[in-house]
């Protein structure tokens, strides 16, 4: 018999624009980063970073953590990572420079669901002045990838 994680049809994935602007909320969780780390993370999952210092010059909670976003929050964190991208290598940074990568809030498994947390700092960034909360999480424990045990 087949195991479990075998029958789980979709993992981390090129979110489409449509993805992005209609998904419903809770559907999916999204990760914006470069087309090179994508790759990476579509083969062996979003794996938390035990850095100190993050890509925004702000410095990252101790215990190593990943930061995801609902639909919401996609157009933010787009802008936020491509200014981050064009002020450290001294260039304007293209669209075609990001990847947005999606991966379904179901296959999450329920005990790692409860251990997302909200981002407070991420998430008030991204709201900014708008009424519409735009939240941002923050994962200790690898999304998606293969999982392989040794027989």
């Amino acid at each position: 018999m087949k195991r479990f994680l075998e029958f789980i049809s979709e993992d981390w994935s090129v979110a489409s624009t449509k993805d992005q602007m209609y998904s419903p909320v809770g559907k999916y969780v999204f990760h914006v980063t470069t087309p090179e780390r994508a790759e990476k993370i579509m083969k062996t999952g979003l794996k938390p970073t035990k850095k100190t210092m993050g890509k925004f010059n702000v410095r990252l909670p101790k215990q190593p953590s990943a930061f995801v976003t609902g639909s919401e929050g996609v157009p933010y964190w787009t802008n936020a990572v491509a200014n981050a991208l064009a002020g450290k290598h001294g260039e304007t940074t293209d669209l075609r420079d990001i990847e947005i990568l999606k991966f379904p809030v179901s296959n999450i498994p329920k005990n790692d669901r409860r251990k997302i947390l909200k981002d407070i700092v991420g998430t008030k960034d991204a709201t900014g002045s708008s009424k519409r909360e735009k939240a941002a999480y923050k994962i200790t424990k690898t999304l998606g990838g293969k999982r392989r045990r040794d027989k």
